[in-house]
């Protein structure tokens, strides 16, 4: 049923555009094309012999399993592996944890200071709690440090008249690239 709408669909489109084409005839003429013998043919003798290695193969793989096993017991094999730009990821690595407790160390500084500022037994000067509003400064430099480190990471494009604006540094922007 919906296979049929779909078609009708797609012919009323194609007919919109070019009315001389027959979207039936062109289905017709692929499904044609797509179940010729000699096509068929072809395909079968590929996939046999496909087959007939895959089961060669097949009969070899349960001595090859012992010898790899047997080398394993007697300590003969060594797997090799070398990361190319690990070092590189690492450090990335390394200095993203560090800004996420960064940041995790501002956001506690700056709930625990609105809570501590909304207690009554904080030490008050002029009735703003001191150690509140110490650890909201705190917090918030924190996040504007982090803010900072980041800005150059972030892949902002700006246009032409902004490219120049008040916190670009002369220093070249660096991209925090995640290898695929």
């Amino acid at each position: 049923m919906s296979l049929g709408r779909g078609l009708v669909t797609l012919e009323g489109t194609i007919h919109l555009i070019s009315p001389k084409l027959n979207i039936m005839e062109v289905l017709s003429e692929h499904l044609r094309d797509s179940f010729d013998p000699s096509r068929i043919e072809k395909k079968l003798r590929r996939m046999a012999s496909q087959g007939i290695d895959s089961a060669e193969a097949m009969t070899a793989l349960p001595s090859k399993t012992v010898e790899t096993l047997d080398m394993v017991q007697k300590g003969q094999v060594r797997i090799g592996m070398e990361l190319s730009g690990s070092e590189e990821l690492s450090r990335d690595v390394r200095a993203a944890g560090g800004l996420v407790a960064v940041a995790l160390v501002a956001m506690g500084l700056i709930i625990g200071s609105c809570v501590i500022d909304t207690s009554s037994s904080a030490l008050r000067i002029a009735g703003v709690s001191a150690i509140g509003t110490f650890g909201l400064a705190a917090g918030i430099a924190l996040a504007i440090y982090i803010v900072v480190i980041i800005h150059p990471y972030l892949k902002w494009s700006y246009p032409p008249e902004r490219q120049r604006h008040p916190f670009a540094s002369n220093r070249p922007r660096r991209h925090l690239t995640i290898p695929s």
